[in-house]
């Protein structure tokens, strides 16, 4: 279970034409509730090492999510999105992970986009742990 929150503001700079150029203020916020549910398989390769491949679907829940675009000189708005309301994503993972002595492991992942607000790319991620039982 994974809580993401996402607060930024941009000011972009562009030109349409040789002449006019504008300029153009971006505001995103939005939280989420990641929640992974899949299997992992281990491959012994003796009594101190394994190596693990998982897979999970990643169903979000979003939290609420607001985009705005504005002219930071004017204060005029161009774009504004405000949703509170409860919605559901998906997406997957893949991982592929080590542990030794059934105390370390560190495991690298692979997720896809399944977000609103960041609509190109999928994410890389690393885990490392320390079981302590």
């Amino acid at each position: 279970l994974t809580y993401r929150e996402i607060s930024t503001e941009k000011n972009v700079q562009s030109t349409f034409s040789f002449t006019f150029p504008t300029n153009r203020l971006y505001e995103v916020k939005y939280n989420s509730i990641l929640i992974p549910t899949g299997i992992k398989h281990y491959i012994f390769l003796n009594d101190d090492n394994k190596i693990f491949v998982g897979a999970a679907v990643m169903s979000t829940l979003v939290l609420n999510s607001k985009v705005k675009e504005s002219d930071p000189t004017t204060g005029t708005v161009y774009y504004d999105y405000d949703d509170s309301s409860f919605s559901i994503l998906a997406g997957y993972q893949f991982g592929l992970g080590y542990v030794y002595k059934n105390k370390f492991s560190v495991e690298g992942k692979f997720l896809s986009d399944n977000s609103l607000v960041m609509s190109k790319g999928h994410f890389y991620g690393l885990s490392v742990g320390y079981n302590i039982f």
